[in-house]
């Protein structure tokens, strides 16, 4: 004060000397930021050529000359010289000291943006306030943050040897208390050299940044606010200090702490840290620290000020036996992929919100408001006098007399059958919830209970969207459902045909196949097993083997080769998935070949080879045989011929004795496009056109059979009628060479109404025995 006295009465006593009315009025507002004009000619003027400095003072110059002068303010500019700024005095401040008890300080020296130097005294900031330049700290400083403040100190601050620097706020909110934010090239607020320089902060929003450390000093006292300590370079230490106690406030260390952390007596302070904390003294009680793995030290902890848990991946536990107190009014707010973990007791009085985890496996007691927006897993008690409203995932049961919001917690709803009884209840955290249906329709015979239970017995199938919504008295939720109501299965398959008849085959017979069709008659899709063959007919490979509804399938059975003479009837049966089954029947008569008996021979006629003569009659030593070689040498003969003649031809055919036509005979009509006409000799005839030739199987056919597909409609073809000669196998002589090789021709036509050439079919068994090395031989009569 003397020195800025001294100032001001040598600045006045010039003006006074020079008679400049100017000049008073210049010293009238404080002396600073003010023009003076010295009142002399511009020879006899103080130019000040040179920058005034401690060691380089102009005597001569009045205002570089000056006791206590601002020497930064004198830039060596002629005439116009600007006159030192003179801090104001601001008096009666109040602030917080360390016991956060309210105190006043007589007055403080306001502190400006060119203030380099706070020595040993009481110093306030008001404002926004930037200073570019290092500020130096000697002695004893007391500096208090007014509320709303916000100084800025770009250079950091130097603790010099010895000093010690107090920092206070007006108040504990956090919104409106002062600011200081301190960076500086090595660090924020540095130990200027070694000497146990000392650092309180009773208060404020601190903020210290540099390359290498935020804080370093002797020792370190936190007692409340909220500080940041950052160190950005290649060290990144937080706080470098031999000692630090922090017994109150919120700090976020952003880098490693180097020193001991200790809480003081009845410290409760929140710690969040990037780095690591690897010397935290023994008499830590009610610390909360927020690190990779977080924990409450001390049996209880108050939470007094907002806090939010960090950065995300950060797990935090309140230990068994521990308790954490929410207090009346504070958040705690835990963020997403962040998780608390309570296995003692979690008290909430005034709001915790959860957007990450909280996992209480302890006691939760909830007076106040919990926002679920997270996962709450409780399976422990849940005490809720207040609310919580969940918009999340909450499991366990949650006691109490307070409301929880409803959170529907059933995804889907099973499928319905028609005239089955349908029952399913709907599900959600909460509790005193009401449901109904607030959009669409459930079918007609269902209904939703103010319970949450879908009941009834539908009739009708079909598909059914609607929203039902959970209420009580916090809210409510709101969920589309989609109810499929189905038939009943049925699983059923069915077999065309279901008998299959392989008639009447005679020994030596050429097995031939049935088709059938197996079809998924009912409601589901089914597997195929695959059909077994039985003792006497051979059963195919499926043609598949999944059948979807109202698919099919296909496989063949057919007798098997070489049955001897007798009757055989066996089931057949095809299984499919869920006990579907089908059984189809399948018989076969085997008869013996019989010996033809010798028909009347006129005494004279022309013979089949078209000699004149008596007729002969073979004498055969094997005649079973015989007759069943050439029966069948003759049909082949006439499957021969047919696939001789070209598409569209019209044969005639005589088939003498024989009664039966085989099937692969008419099949050779149908696949080879030719029309026979097939006579015998008792006069009988019919004409098989190849585009109406039967297609279904039967072993063989009669006359009369194929009469029944014959289209008489259509004009009958003019029938090609051979000469025995004709048709003969190319390959075969037409006229025998000796009589006991003679060859019985398949279409000789005799007269039937005289009988002439009934020896023809002897004949023809004799030369076919013949031809199959029978050893018939032929004897006239």
């Amino acid at each position: 004060m003397k020195k800025r006295f001294f100032a001001l009465l040598t600045a006045v006593c010039i003006a006074l000397t020079t008679g400049l009315t100017t000049g008073l009025t210049a010293l009238a507002d404080g002396g600073e930021n003010s023009d003076m004009t010295i009142g002399m000619s511009a020879q006899e003027q103080c130019s000040c050529t040179t920058l005034c400095t401690e060691g380089n003072i102009n005597p001569d110059c009045p205002v570089c000359g000056a006791e206590g002068a601002d020497l930064t303010a004198c830039k060596g500019a002629p005439l116009m010289m600007r006159a030192a700024p003179l801090a104001a005095t601001v008096e009666n401040i109040t602030y917080l000291d360390e016991n956060g008890t309210q105190q006043t300080t007589a007055s403080a020296t306001q502190v400006t943006n060119s203030d380099t130097q706070w020595t040993n005294g009481w110093y306030v900031a008001q404002g926004d306030i930037t200073i570019d330049q290092p500020v130096t700290v000697s002695d004893n400083v007391y500096l208090i943050l007014e509320d709303g403040c916000n100084l800025t100190v770009n250079g950091g601050i130097l603790l010099t040897k010895g000093s010690n620097m107090y920092i206070y706020a007006q108040s504990t909110e956090k919104e409106t208390m002062g600011s200081l934010t301190a960076n500086g090239t090595d660090a924020g607020i540095k130990e200027a050299n070694y000497g146990t320089p000392t650092l309180t902060i009773a208060g404020g929003k601190i903020t210290a940044i540099g390359s290498n450390t935020g804080i370093s000093a002797d020792s370190l006292t936190i007692t409340d606010g909220y500080v940041s300590a950052s160190g950005n370079g290649y060290y990144g230490n937080s706080i470098a200090v031999r000692t630090t106690t922090i017994s109150g406030g919120f700090v976020d260390l952003h880098g490693d702490f180097i020193g001991t952390l200790s809480t003081g007596t009845d410290g409760h302070a929140v710690i969040s840290s990037t780095g690591e904390i690897n010397n935290i003294a023994e008499n830590c009680k009610g610390l909360f620290l927020i690190q990779n793995e977080g924990k409450i030290y001390g049996d209880t902890f108050t939470l007094t000020q907002d806090l939010n848990i960090a950065a995300s991946n950060i797990r935090v536990t309140v230990g068994e036996g521990q308790t954490l107190t929410l207090d009346n009014g504070v958040t705690l707010t835990i963020p997403q992929y962040a998780t608390l973990t309570n296995n003692g007791t979690l008290n909430n009085n005034g709001t915790l919100n959860n957007n990450g985890t909280l996992n209480n496996n302890g006691t939760l007691n909830n007076t106040g408001t919990l926002n679920n927006n997270g996962t709450l897993n409780n399976t422990s008690a849940l005490n809720n006098a207040g609310a919580i409203i969940n918009n999340g995932t909450l499991t366990g049961e949650v006691g109490g007399s307070g409301t929880v919001t409803p959170k529907i917690t059933t995804d889907s709803l099973s499928d319905g059958t028609v005239d089955t009884a349908y029952n399913q209840a709907l599900t959600a955290t909460g509790n005193n919830i009401k449901w109904g249906v607030t959009s669409g329709n459930l079918p007609t015979e269902l209904r939703l209970s103010e319970d949450g239970k879908i009941t009834g017995t539908p009739t009708t199938a079909g598909t059914y969207k609607f929203t039902v919504t959970a209420t009580n008295n916090a809210g409510s939720d709101s969920k589309e459902f989609t109810l499929t109501i189905g038939v009943a299965p049925v699983y059923s398959i069915t077999a065309d045909p279901l008998k299959l008849d392989f008639g009447t085959l005679t020994e030596g017979y050429t097995p031939a196949s049935q088709t059938v069709t197996i079809t998924n008659n009912g409601n589901q899709p089914l597997t195929l097993n695959e059909p077994v063959s039985t003792e006497h007919f051979e059963v195919s490979n499926l043609s598949t083997f999944t059948l979807p509804a109202n698919g099919t399938a296909t496989f063949t059975v057919q007798p098997k080769a070489g049955l001897t003479a007798g009757t055989y009837s066996e089931n057949i049966d095809v299984t499919a998935s869920n006990n579907a089954t089908a059984t189809i029947s399948a018989s076969l008569t085997v008869q013996k070949a019989s010996v033809p008996t010798k028909p009347e021979v006129p005494s004279t006629g022309t013979t089949s080879g078209g000699s004149t003569g008596e007729s002969t009659y073979p004498d055969v030593e094997d005649a079973q045989t015989s007759y069943e070689q050439a029966t069948r040498d003759f049909w082949n003969r006439t499957i021969n011929k047919i696939k001789k003649a070209d598409e569209g031809d019209s044969l005639r055919i005589y088939i003498g004795i024989h009664k039966e036509i085989p099937s692969d005979v008419i099949q050779a009509i149908r696949e080879n496009g030719v029309n026979v006409t097939f006579y015998n000799q008792d006069g009988d005839e019919v004409t098989v056109y190849a585009e109406s030739a039967p297609t279904k199987y039967q072993a063989v056919w009669t006359l009369k059979q194929l009469g029944n597909y014959v289209l008489t409609e259509q004009q009958t073809p003019a029938a090609q009628e051979e000469s025995p000669a004709a048709q003969q196998p190319a390959d075969e002589p037409t006229t025998p060479t000796q009589p006991a090789e003679t060859e019985a021709v398949d279409t000789a036509k005799p007269n039937p109404s005289t009988g002439e050439g009934s020896g023809a079919v002897i004949a023809m068994i004799a030369a076919a025995a013949a031809l199959a090395g029978l050893g018939a031989t032929l004897r006239k009569r």
